[in-house]
């Protein structure tokens, strides 16, 4: 069945022995050797060239079955392995986090990769989809702590298509000109591909230093407050960290963060909820809430007559105070489970959020006024990029068989139903 796109696809020993545990994974509905054979592909970067997946994956509670033609980014990789010889190294990168958060980064447990093509009717392909965290979206996977296995892949086909159909849009709409022609600047020359390779690995990165990581383990406070807030917490401090830490250095991180915070989640919210958007149950949100709040308070965003201007010598100042806050936060909650003080956690957290977000007598966070009115800039403009295009990001889709793409559709119908 696979004849006609064996060719590029099991020239190597690991490009078969994937096709092999993704077929022993869909007729078994054991995935875990295809996790352990992934996680070795990856962190000894065995992986050249496209290769063939396919794979049940459930993401956001909902289960689809996938085939996919993937491929390490190493053109992009090594774009960002001669940048970072200018500016010294990783071990810059891991310095500058060594300086504040008092231990090094470790290099990221996901690698950059393009998706060449994807069925329409699978979760993992789809363009608005950025990431592949396999040992959560694989079905019936067991992890133990500290796990090898933890792995992924950030999908930087996504990221090109994302900000070309949804974030810079809403950023053209919402932005003044000025502010407009600044964010084009900082790219400095690197492609949107590149640029998002370095943004992915920093962001990973980041989510393993300081108080309030997640990797390799979340912190005991956490089960205390809501997995939202949490997640919140988390995602502003591996933001505010680049921002903070490198982007004196590394400007084109700014034109990467600010858009997707700022419009990448909060409009499909207040698509279905104008009063509270999804900053009651979505991370993201609750984030992108909270930097803009900060950002407009500090007056680093301010209006403009009938658009918004960004100040953008402030933003590393503002971040540097926003990092503080987040790690002393961090650390705080983290006494109060040393010293048993429990109780006190959701409180203490509460507090910090109220700063920037108000609640209801339910105590739902309500969505900032100020936010609301930023967002209805770009209210008429796509949520994410449209299937339509995809043959623009995934340059093999044009290339399918269809004949054997349809047995393949069939195949996992079949399989779907056998397993529901």
């Amino acid at each position: 069945m696979l004849k006609k796109y064996e060719y590029p696809f099991s020239n190597s020993k690991i490009n078969k022995e994937i096709i092999k545990w993704c077929d022993y994974g869909r007729e078994t509905g054991n995935w875990q050797i295809l996790l352990e054979k992934m996680s070795v592909a990856l962190k000894d970067d065995l992986l050249v060239g496209p290769f063939f997946f396919h794979a049940e994956m459930k993401i956001k509670g909902k289960s689809a079955y996938n085939w996919c033609i993937v491929e390490i980014d190493h053109d992009n990789i090594q774009k960002i392995s001669v940048f970072l010889d200018t500016i010294g190294g990783y071990e810059f990168v891991k310095n500058k986090y060594a300086d504040f958060f008092k231990h090094k980064a470790s290099f990221p447990n996901h690698l950059p990769a393009r998706i060449l093509a994807a069925n329409k009717k699978g979760n993992a392909g789809q363009p608005h989809q950025v990431a592949w965290f396999l040992d959560q979206f694989l079905p019936n996977i067991e992890l133990q702590s500290d796990d090898q296995n933890i792995c992924g892949l950030e999908l930087i086909t996504s990221w090109e298509a994302l900000f070309e159909e949804v974030y810079t849009p809403a950023l053209v709409a919402t932005f003044d000109k000025e502010t407009v022609t600044t964010f084009a600047a900082l790219s400095a020359g690197f492609s949107l591909g590149t640029i998002a390779t370095f943004a992915a690995i920093i962001h990973d990165a980041g989510h393993g230093m300081g108080a309030n990581a997640c990797l390799p383990s979340l912190p005991l406070y956490s089960k205390e407050i809501p997995l939202t807030w949490y997640g919140a917490l988390g995602e502003l401090t591996t933001d505010m960290a680049a921002l903070a830490l490198l982007s004196s250095k590394v400007p084109f991180l700014i034109s990467f963060i600010l858009p997707f915070r700022l419009f990448g989640y909060i409009r499909k919210g207040i698509e279905i909820d104008k009063k509270y958007a999804g900053l009651n149950h979505d991370y993201d949100q609750l984030a992108g809430a909270v930097l803009f709040q900060v950002l407009f308070q500090k007056k680093v965003i301010s209006r403009n007559g009938n658009q918004w201007h960004l100040e953008f010598n402030a933003i590393e100042e503002v971040a540097y105070h926003l990092l503080v806050e987040l790690n002393t936060l961090g650390n705080q909650l983290s006494r109060c489970v040393n010293t048993g003080d429990i109780k006190q956690i959701k409180p203490i957290a509460t507090k910090f959020f109220s700063q920037f977000i108000e609640q209801d007598k339910k105590g739902c966070w309500l969505l900032p006024k100020n936010y609301y009115d930023f967002c209805l800039q770009s209210v008429d403009l796509p949520l994410e990029p449209n299937w339509n295009n995809v043959h623009k990001h995934y340059e093999l889709q044009n290339k399918l068989d269809m004949s054997i793409w349809q047995e393949k559709i069939k195949i996992e119908q079949k399989y779907l139903s056998k397993n529901t």
